[in-house]
């Protein structure tokens, strides 16, 4: 099978996500796994699997010299639920190739990762090639639900076994063009930094009663009103490490005046931080971030509900904690009967990667042989990876994916009609290529 097709063959297997994991369906999520040895004949010969559950499975390419810190390369193989399938072009679970893509759910958020892994350590290992250093592949299949049955599992057994690697490579930002006003050239971005976040619960509880006889305030409106209290307050903006690096990375591709206020983040701060709070998608790199995502109240339109809640995600800048977090809200809501408190679903920020050092030299070097074009640009990922469990296990964690996105691909990411090119396809494959052989033969590769 081509590359393409074996991506086809993967989106056909629906491992779906779904809000509750008790109805994931564990089959598939297996018959994924069973895929993966199909597909991949010499890595099954050569690596050591290990499936711990439907979920985690850990390929371990031995290398020749046991002295080196192991190179960890991540990917997920869960997919967000489709949505009304009547609404895609294409079948979402069809894995067709027409048009010069791979359509399908998982064909850019993960599986396509997980394939042209695979497909590039296939490659290497029937050309003879032997790492001097060992190359760990961990595969998740919860991420969407957080990973904590996928990712945090493997994390925590390599970590039983003592295991640090050099750095880890998980899925993240892109490379993009026209983001930043003033800079043409392609960014290759980088995340050497990503957010933490909270779901963060308001709940009143207090009597039912009818709708005719109402107190002069309900408790949904109490709710709303506290609700839109810290909607109305938004957290002060900054611009912390990584988003400096990233202006003073884009500084000489950048033309006349950006060129001067890239160059010096610290002083041109309060500019560049207005700048970006008039997009939300560049405002979520200032500040930590507010958003009321749910809100409950009455089940019938004319009983007064006895329990009323609000649900607000929040995402954090490292740097940022929890439990000051949920002291501000407190002040903010201005109601001692609101409770206020942190679902279990939460995760605090991994601390800031470096710009230097194997994993990022061999990273750089390998984009820059297939997209020469791209300027590599230090980057925070405002969403949240699998990467996050590993922050134990791992001396550095990076997170890119190595294809060109348009503002179109941007909405199919968790959308409808998801696809990725086959020229982002083979890319994927080739990057993969060249960073396991930039970081898996380090006395024989010179970073440029």
């Amino acid at each position: 099978m081509t590359l393409p097709e074996k991506l086809g063959k993967a989106v056909r297997i629906p491992t779906i996500s779904h809000s509750d994991p008790a109805n994931n369906d564990t089959e598939q999520l297996l018959a994924f796994q069973g895929f993966l040895e199909e597909s991949f004949p010499w890595v099954h010969r050569v690596c050591v699997r290990e499936i711990f559950s439907a979920t985690a499975v850990l390929y371990t390419w031995k290398g020749s010299r046991a002295g080196l810190a192991p190179v960890l390369l991540l990917g997920h193989y869960d997919v967000v639920p489709p949505g009304d399938e009547s609404a895609w072009s294409r079948p979402p679970f069809g894995g067709e190739i027409a048009e010069g893509f791979v359509w399908g759910r998982g064909t850019l958020d993960d599986k396509q990762c997980v394939v042209s892994l695979l497909e590039a350590a296939e490659n290497l290992i029937e050309d003879g090639f032997v790492p001097d250093r060992t190359v760990l592949f961990a595969f998740g299949g919860d991420e969407e639900n957080g990973g904590h049955s996928g990712a945090a599992v493997i994390a925590g057994i390599l970590e039983r076994r003592g295991i640090k690697a050099e750095f880890l490579l998980d899925e993240g930002s892109a490379i993009v063009e026209g983001m930043v006003p003033g800079v043409r050239a392609p960014a290759a971005l980088i995340g050497i930094a990503e957010k933490g976040f909270a779901d963060i619960e308001l709940l009143l509880q207090t009597e039912a009663g009818h709708s005719a006889m109402p107190p002069d305030r309900t408790a949904a409106g109490r709710i709303a009103r506290a609700a839109a209290r810290i909607e109305d307050s938004p957290f002060p903006s900054r611009l912390i490490p990584a988003v400096r690096l990233f202006f003073e990375a884009l500084a000489p591709h950048a033309s006349g005046f950006h060129r001067l206020l890239f160059s010096h983040p610290r002083l041109a701060a309060p500019v560049l931080i207005k700048a970006f709070l008039r997009s939300p998608a560049t405002a979520a790199m200032v500040r930590t971030t507010q958003a009321v995502t749910m809100l409950e109240g009455s089940t019938k339109e004319n009983v007064l509900p006895s329990r009323a809640r609000a649900v607000i995600n929040v995402r954090m800048l490292p740097g940022d904690r929890l439990e000051p977090i949920l002291s501000r809200f407190r002040r903010l809501v201005r109601d001692p009967d609101i409770s206020v408190f942190a679902s279990g679903r939460s995760s605090g920020p991994p601390e800031e990667s470096p710009v230097s050092g194997t994993g990022w030299d061999a990273l750089v070097s390998a984009v820059g042989e297939i997209f020469p074009e791209a300027a590599a640009v230090p980057y925070l990922v405002t969403a949240y990876t699998d990467s996050r469990h590993y922050k134990t296990v791992a001396r550095a964690l990076y997170r890119f994916i190595p294809m060109k996105l348009v503002p179109g691909d941007i909405a199919r990411l968790h959308g409808r009609d998801e696809r990725i090119s086959l020229e982002n396809l083979e890319a994927c494959r080739l990057v993969y290529t060249r960073l396991i052989r930039n970081a898996a033969k380090p006395e024989l590769t010179k970073f440029s």
